[in-house]
């Protein structure tokens, strides 16, 4: 299955800057945009608009989620997703400019595989990505998602 990647993220400079950097980096794998959980868990899913035929999209390889964003909450996809026994293996990245331990915390507790820092730096947020990029697409190795039950 080739990797594709899915970028949760409301702010589009932030979007932009994700999305710039990962083509710096040489990485070509389809990259999805949604901006508010209702889309998330809705492409996930294969729902409304993102509906589709059974074995025609498979989920993403990696997420990358923002923990607050505009009509809803990354929380709310991040436990739903961990809770899906189809959907659960799917590595989800935390990407946010939180600063509170607790947000950090919960992250984890409800399933996430890392807690990521955003920074304003774009240089920093290319070295950020690269060694995301580097260990999730490149020496991780994931596990094989079976056809969507969806």
């Amino acid at each position: 299955m080739p990797h594709s990647i899915l970028i949760i993220e409301d702010q589009d400079a932030d979007f932009e800057a994700i999305e710039r950097g990962l083509r710096r980096l040489g990485v070509e794998y389809p990259v999805t945009r949604c901006t508010d959980a209702e889309d998330a868990l809705d492409y996930l899913y294969g729902r409304g608009v993102h509906r589709r035929n059974p074995g025609e999209q498979q989920p993403p390889t990696i997420v990358l989620l923002d923990l607050k964003l505009d009509g809803g909450d990354g929380r709310e996809v991040l436990a739903r997703v961990k809770q899906d026994d189809y959907l659960k293996a799917i590595p989800i990245i935390v990407w946010s400019g939180s600063n509170d331990p607790h947000d950090v915390e919960i992250s984890y507790r409800l399933g996430a595989n890392s807690f990521v820092r955003k920074t304003f730096d774009f240089s920093e947020v290319n070295e950020t990505l690269e060694r995301l990029a580097r260990f999730w697409l490149e020496t991780a190795v994931l596990p094989p998602i079976p056809n969507a039950p969806y």
